[in-house]
Formats: structure tokens, sequence, C-alpha cells
């Protein structure tokens, strides 16, 4: 650089003594040109020459690497380890502040235990003083460690903030959600739209306090998520089954075809439902296997809902010969399903010949089962055709068998 700082001074010089388009302007530029060959030949042949080519280091980088660590990740070690002192200190203080809010937050429950009778109001008063304690001892931790970092203590105070909001959204939260399930029992709502409610202002209290949030450290989110609008609208393609599955969510709490709580019988599954979220159904079988079915799916196929109509009807068939005096199978049939203590005297149970057959008589045992025991009817079911069976043998009367009919034709 040097060596063509002179050339360049020397040329300034001559211009101004030299007329504008003269000899004496073209001879100085020719010389520049050339002085700048010179110095760009000389410092390649250099560079050339500072190469060892024998130096394994130098080749691999090796070099280049240890000024690396000399220049740059040494410097932010050693700051690092003089902050070390601070960092113990931080931790043993995030200890201290643990066991201390961990004594507070037990206190609490012990006081609420006490004072608060009503179970579902100890039971949210629980629930907040869980959250509270909670959130208080993040922000004292995170405040605690930022003051011993000055190149960061400028986010204390919308560390504080941030605390604030957070303590506001979260009794809000325990407000309404208390005032939903207040005016669900007065009411008598279902308990599907009362869930319904109930993830709406979540999801809205969400939405609020991560806006909010942003803003006490200066992000304001509103311009970044316009400008995301075309990456919604991939995204919204992408998505269409969860979007999809959504719209059901809202169209069965709405619609309503069952409850939590209900029997329902759909084209691959029967069990109790369990839960009702916007995206799935999740449903008990009687194998006690949680299943979840996309709402999707739910609101697309028919659902039989065993619970809604009260006491459930059930049809058990059972066969008898064909000769089986009709009066006595009923009478038998019906001192096996009265005996029962499942099965409801009103309605009545009901004996009736439902098919005539080449060898056998096919009859019904309809009876109704109560709400409680819908959940065990196939057991029930069983349970009634073993009686049944033993209570036919008593009065020798068998399982019809196959006859066939063997016609001998003389050869001859």
């Amino acid at each position: 650089m040097a060596g063509s700082l002179v050339p360049q001074a020397s040329t300034e010089n001559n211009q101004v003594d030299a007329a504008p388009g003269s000899a004496t302007d073209a001879g100085v530029q020719m010389q520049e040109v050339s002085a700048d060959l010179d110095n760009s030949t000389t410092s390649a042949e250099s560079v050339v020459r500072e190469i060892d080519f024998t130096d394994v280091d130098q080749i691999l980088g090796i070099d280049t690497l240890n000024r690396l660590w000399s220049e740059q990740i040494q410097p932010l070690i050693d700051h690092f380890w003089s902050y070390l002192p601070f960092m113990i200190a931080s931790v043993i203080l995030v200890l201290v502040y643990s066991v201390v809010f961990w004594v507070i937050r037990h206190g609490l429950n012990a006081v609420m235990k006490r004072v608060i009778n009503d179970r579902d109001k100890r039971k949210v008063a629980k629930q907040v003083v869980k959250l509270l304690v909670r959130l208080t001892w993040l922000m004292v931790c995170a405040v605690t460690i930022l003051a011993f970092m000055p190149f960061i203590e400028g986010y204390i105070g919308a560390i504080v903030r941030a605390y604030i909001l957070l303590l506001i959204l979260l009794v809000t939260w325990a407000s309404v959600h208390y005032f939903i399930r207040v005016q669900a029992r007065r009411r008598e709502l279902d308990e599907s739209l009362t869930l319904l409610m109930k993830n709406i202002v979540r999801i809205l209290l969400l939405l609020v306090g991560i806006y909010l949030i942003f803003r006490q450290f200066g992000v304001n989110l509103l311009p970044i998520l316009g400008g995301l609008g075309v990456l919604g609208l991939a995204v919204g393609f992408a998505a269409q089954d969860i979007l999809a599955n959504f719209i059901s969510g809202i169209t069965l709490l709405i619609d309503r075809p069952f409850k939590i709580g209900d029997w329902i019988r759909t084209n691959d599954h029967e069990g109790r439902v369990k839960g009702l979220t916007l995206r799935t159904t999740r449903i008990r079988t009687r194998s006690n296997e949680y299943v979840s079915i996309p709402n999707k799916d739910l609101a697309g196929s028919v659902v039989t809902n065993l619970s809604h109509g009260g006491p459930l009807r059930i049809d058990i068939e059972i066969a008898t010969p064909y000769h089986a005096d009709i009066a006595q199978v009923r009478e038998i049939l019906l001192g096996v399903v009265e005996s029962h203590d499942a099965v409801l005297a009103r309605p009545a149970p009901m004996i009736v010949v439902h098919e005539i057959q080449n060898n056998a008589l096919q009859f019904w045992m309809r009876i109704w089962l109560p709400e409680d025991e819908i959940g065990r009817y196939p057991f029930l079911k069983m349970e009634l055709l073993e009686q049944a069976k033993n209570a036919l043998n008593q009065k020798n009367i068998g399982y019809p068998l196959p006859h066939y009919a063997l016609d001998i034709q003389d050869g001859s």
C-alpha cells in the first residue's frame, strides 16, 4: 500500500502543473499503470515467499485457528472467568429462593385448607397460588441474575413489567374460569359447551399476553405478523387437516351429539367420552384404552349415542330345538332375566320368538339396562347367555343340532 501511494501523490502534483489533455498528463498516467503492475507482482511474490509449504501447521490452517483463539475466543473466556464468582453467587441465591418459595407455597396451601371450605374455590385458589409463587420465583431469580451482569441490566425493568402483566392475566383467567364454572352449574350448561368457552378465553388471553410481553422488550409483533401474511397462507394450505379438525370441533361443541361421560359408538370404536378439544375427541374403551379421534372423522361419520336416551335396550339371541315348548322356554328365560340385578323391572323384560328355522326356534331376551350399567352391557349379555344355557339344560332343553335327510335309492 505504501508503494502505491507515492506514485499517486506525484501524479497529483504533475496534474496540477500540467495542462489538462497535454502529453505530459498522458505520460504520467502510463507511469502510474506501470507502477501498479510492478506493485501487484511484488505483492504476489511476497505472499508466495511467506508461505512455507513444508510447515504442516501453516498448510492445514492451524496457525490461523491459533490466532483466532488468541485474538477472539480467549478474551471472551477471560471475560467469563471474571464473572464466575457472580454466577456462583447467583446459583446459590436461586437455590435459597427455591427453598423459601417452596415453604411459602405449602404454608399458603395449609392456610387455604383451613379457611376455604368450598372444594371448587379451594381448588381454584390452589392453582392460582401455585402459578403466582412460580411466577414470582422466576421473576426474583431473573432479576437477581441480571443484577450481576452489568451489560444486560437494562432488561430488569422489562422483566418486572412482564411479571406484572402475567399476574394480571393469571388473575383474569382464574376469575373467568371460576365464573364460567359457576354459571355452567347454575344454568345447567353442557360440559362440552363449558369446555368450548374455557378454550376460547384461554386462547385469547394467551395471544394478548404474548403480544404485551414482547412489547415490554421493545418488540412489536404486528409488523412481523403482517409480513408473515404470505407465509400464513402457505401454512394454511399445509395445515388443512388441522383447520378442518378445529372447525369440526366447534361444530361438535355447538351441535352436541354427545357430551362428556356419554357412551358412544362410531365406525371403528366404542367407548365413553372423556374429553372434547378443538382438535380431537378422546374416548376410553371398555379395554381401558384411550383413543383420540380427529374431530373431522367424527363429524363426518355416524355416531350412536348409547347414553342419551336413558335406559338402554338390548336383545340377546338364544336358540332352542324346533320341538321345544315355547311357553316353557319363555317361562325359564323370564326367570333368568328377572332374577338378574342389572335388569330393570320397568320397562318389563320380554321373551319373544324372533325366527322359526328348519331345526330351531330363535328367541330374543329383550331387556332394559340402567344408564350406569351401559358400560358393562357386553359382559352382562355374556353372563345372561350363560345363565340361560344352564337353566335350559336343567329342563332337558338342549341346543338345536342340524338335521339331515338321507335318501337311499335302490341301485337296481
